[in-house]
């Protein structure tokens, strides 16, 4: 499914460009990824644990742009990479290809503008028009923010791993599993 480029006005005016990730964008998203493990924890990478180069996340960019069950989201404010959303076929065996996962990420100076419910609205459309039945994700216990977003559209908490993430400080937080029913 080829992904249309969408102009959104945020809570603040400013315009929010959608868009499908490309390869051409791997430096700007590796610099993304290190810049949001290093704003919050509420990724599961630090960012001393982002060691891929440029080359190899042009090739990941590459196969999810040319990917039937793979779509990675861009959200530009005044030109820079600010936010992103990754959705994917859990499987292709018939008894799991109704599943889908999904993940969210928004630079700090960008939370609060509407641009995660903005990139859950693509999502859902997009992996409802794919035809998958049920969305699924994980996110740390301690995001009340992101499990807010969540239960906004409709996700529902049905597992809990206890002590799922450890900090690097040794402190835990539960591993909560999500799921949005779409059919």
């Amino acid at each position: 499914m080829k992904y249309i480029p969408k102009e959104i006005i945020l809570k603040n005016n400013k315009i929010c460009n959608i868009k499908h990730a490309s390869s051409t964008d791997a430096k700007e998203f590796l610099d993304f990824f290190i810049q949001i493990s290093t704003e919050t924890e509420n990724t599961l990478r630090y960012p001393e644990e982002i060691n891929i180069t440029v080359e190899k996340e042009a090739l990941i960019l590459k196969s999810m742009e040319q990917s039937s069950t793979q779509y990675m989201l861009s959200a530009h404010v005044d030109n820079k990479l600010v936010g992103n959303a990754h959705c994917y076929g859990i499987g292709d065996r018939i008894k799991i290809k109704h599943r889908a996962g999904l993940g969210i990420s928004i630079l700090k100076d960008y939370w609060n503008m509407g641009i995660g419910t903005i990139l859950m609205n693509e999502i859902i459309e997009i992996m409802s028009k794919q035809g998958y039945e049920q969305l699924e994700l994980d996110v740390m216990g301690n995001n009340e923010r992101a499990i807010a977003l969540y239960k906004k559209f409709g996700f529902v908490e049905c597992g809990r791993v206890p002590h799922g993430i450890k900090f690097i400080d040794g402190s835990y937080t539960d591993l909560v599993t999500m799921i949005k029913v779409l059919k």
